[in-house]
């Protein structure tokens, strides 16, 4: 089985006490349905994961004022013939950083748009389950609060 190591971002601005999520919606390009989730990409060849993370933030969303990078956690699933090893990071972001989308580098893909919300929003309207599980993993554990 191929093996594919992605990446992928929890990207948080705080906002007064509260800190929100940047969340994508991607339309997919084989069920042509909306998609609500997190940044995320592959690790190119000769990159090292936080390149890539840098890389995969800059081409989805356009955001360069990174403050933050912490790495959260790791998890792997099954795409077709395909095994992704996916390492997931928490990046803080400057509060006043201009989101824009783009999706000439998605090879199919389309990002649609991109908007803040809480966690609780995030958790309610994220598509896969995965994704879900890293903002309650988040938000409960106390890792934004405990570092930023």
């Amino acid at each position: 089985m191929k093996v594919k190591n992605d990446v992928q971002a929890i990207i948080i601005k705080k906002e007064g006490d509260d800190f929100l999520f940047l969340t994508i919606e991607r339309l997919d390009r084989d069920t042509q349905e909306s998609e609500i989730r997190f940044v995320k990409g592959g690790v190119e060849k000769g990159e090292e994961p936080e390149q890539a993370l840098r890389r995969e933030i800059k081409e989805e969303v356009g955001v360069t004022d990174i403050q933050h990078i912490e790495p959260l956690c790791h998890y792997s699933y099954i795409a077709g013939e395909v095994r992704h090893e996916v390492d997931v990071f928490l990046v803080l972001v400057d509060s006043h950083e201009v989101v824009s989308v783009n999706s000439s580098q998605e090879g199919g893909y389309t990002i649609k748009s991109a908007q803040w919300m809480t966690g609780e929003e995030t958790a309610q309207k994220l598509t896969f389950e995965d994704e879900r599980k890293l903002v309650l993993q988040t938000t409960i554990s106390g890792k934004c609060g405990e570092k930023f």
